[in-house]
């Protein structure tokens, strides 16, 4: 008997959810919409919606635009999780016996994202796979993070510089798009699949490049920033052969674009990279740079640091000295005053004793004292120098290239500058310009001479000027280093690693 009055309970049950549904079909309602669709017709939608199971609910979806201010600050942060490279000098047993080394280990560590989530869930203008999300996010933190060395922190305002149009072209432009991925898997996900992903990722722009310049389209700044990071990415790589080619091309779009001066004019923060690019180039080919400084110095939205010596500034004894401007001459003596100036600048600010110097205007200021460097003399034979304005040449150029740092925050050796230093290092022997052979031996060795390979010569050369200058502890060296152009918080470190090898081949 249960049982069966059970089933007529369900039975009773089944009939009444179906009269319910039945009652609750939804009537079919034309509408005409050829007119448009003015507000009343949109209300009469919406309530013919809600017929059926929903009627009478309201239903509450989130806002996505108010959950996306809530997850991004007004003001995102950089790169907080930013590792210095680190550089050990000795064992902490004090011990002399293993040398010095650098370690290139975690110098650019995973970058910390400054955006959430909530990027996946908004309707971005470009296609994004769903594998490539998680890397976006990295992406955008790796283009908010300053491309300045970690050791001019202390003297540099760690601010963006002039990345807002190259975070909107991450959102905006598919071919830079996978540009910017391309970057963030080289320097911070070292390995072998993060390569073939890499190499993906440069394919699609390639591919959407070819198919912007045959269709004939119109050269744009978007297109011209995807043509001058692809010769970034190949320079970033050691394949400055390639990286050229781009930049070739890059010099063309900019003529169909108007020239240069109309570049500047509309977009300066792409003029400067260009700049930037192009002194990069030349520094690693050893040529001229293709472009005129003049056009730099003389637009207005360019205007660079006034470096020349005043009296506020301290400009060391020897660069006053008559015996070095005797053998400059007064151009090379404007460029030498103008490095010093900037050296003093940096040290300075970061003792504390004035405040940091704006990152945009030292930028500008390098590149432009780079550009006047490779006019002066190319690093190219024959050079019509003498033997002092030699060295102190490539001294200077020793200098602007620790400032030219790669993607990964790191100077990577210049070969033909290196090549150079040891020609010079190894001619004949001259009491006139010891000092400033120790200056160029223990920059080298700071800056561009990171193969190991080079200490069978350059430990030797370096011990026996150390000899004819009676200098051979730490101190003097210093002594004699700081009254020409340098950086100590930026050399200081691997010039003691180094000065700890000499010191040790000397004793044995």
């Amino acid at each position: 008997m249960f049982f069966l009055k059970t089933c007529s309970l369900f039975h009773f049950n089944t009939a009444n959810i179906s009269q319910v549904k039945a009652n609750r079909v939804m009537e079919f309602t034309f509408i005409d919409n050829n007119d448009g669709i003015d507000r009343g017709t949109r209300t009469l939608i919406r309530h013919r919606a809600a017929k059926g199971w929903n009627l009478g609910r309201r239903i509450n979806r989130p806002s996505r635009v108010k959950a996306f201010e809530r997850r991004v600050p007004k003001e995102t942060p950089t790169t907080a999780g930013l590792k210095h490279a680190s550089t050990r000098t000795l064992p902490e047993s004090g011990e002399e016996d293993s040398p010095p080394h650098r370690d290139t280990e975690d110098v650019l560590p995973p970058v910390e994202p400054v955006i959430g989530d909530c990027v996946s869930v908004l309707c971005l203008p470009i296609e994004v796979a769903q594998k490539d999300r998680v890397l976006l996010y990295d992406a955008v933190a790796f283009m908010r993070s300053p491309r300045c060395a970690p050791s001019l922190a202390k003297a540099l305002a760690q601010v963006s510089v002039n990345q807002s149009i190259f975070l909107q072209l991450i959102f905006t432009d598919q071919a830079y798009y996978h540009c910017a991925l391309a970057f963030v898997l080289e320097c911070t996900k070292p390995s072998p699949q993060a390569n073939i992903s890499a190499t993906r990722h440069i394919t699609q722009v390639f591919r959407l490049i070819n198919e912007r310049i045959s269709r004939g389209e119109r050269i744009t700044y978007p297109t011209m920033v995807v043509v001058m990071s692809l010769s970034t990415y190949e320079s970033t790589r050691g394949r400055y052969d390639r990286g050229i080619i781009h930049l070739s091309g890059l010099h063309r779009m900019i003529e169909m674009q108007g020239g240069l001066g109309r570049v500047g004019l509309e977009k300066p923060e792409i003029m400067q990279k260009i700049y930037r690019a192009d002194l990069d180039y030349a520094l690693r080919l050893g040529s001229f740079p293709k472009l005129d400084i003049e056009l730099f110095e003389n637009t207005k939205t360019m205007e660079r640091l006034t470096l020349s010596p005043s009296m506020d500034l301290y400009i060391p004894s020897a660069i006053s000295s008559q015996r070095f401007r005797e053998q400059f001459g007064t151009e090379f003596c404007d460029l030498w005053d103008n490095v010093a100036a900037l050296s003093t600048l940096v040290n300075e600010a970061s003792a504390g004793e004035r405040s940091k110097l704006p990152t945009i205007e030292f930028l500008r200021s390098h590149v432009w004292l780079g550009h006047r460097l490779l006019k002066y003399a190319p690093l190219s034979s024959p050079r019509s120098l003498n033997r002092i304005q030699s060295i102190a040449h490539l001294g200077l150029l020793t200098i602007i290239s620790s400032f030219l740092c790669g993607l990964d925050r790191r100077v990577t050796e210049n070969s033909i500058l290196s090549q150079m230093i040891r020609k010079e290092a190894n001619l004949e022997p001259d009491d006139e310009h010891q000092d400033l052979l120790l200056w160029i031996l223990f920059l080298g060795a700071a800056v561009i001479l990171q193969d190991p390979g080079h200490d069978d010569w350059l430990i030797p050369r370096t011990w026996e000027t150390m000899q004819k200058l009676r200098v051979t502890t730490w101190s003097e060296i210093m002594g004699a280093l700081s009254n020409l152009p340098w950086i100590n918080d930026f050399y200081e470190k691997e010039s003691l690693a180094f000065y700890y090898r000499v010191s040790h081949y000397g004793e044995i």
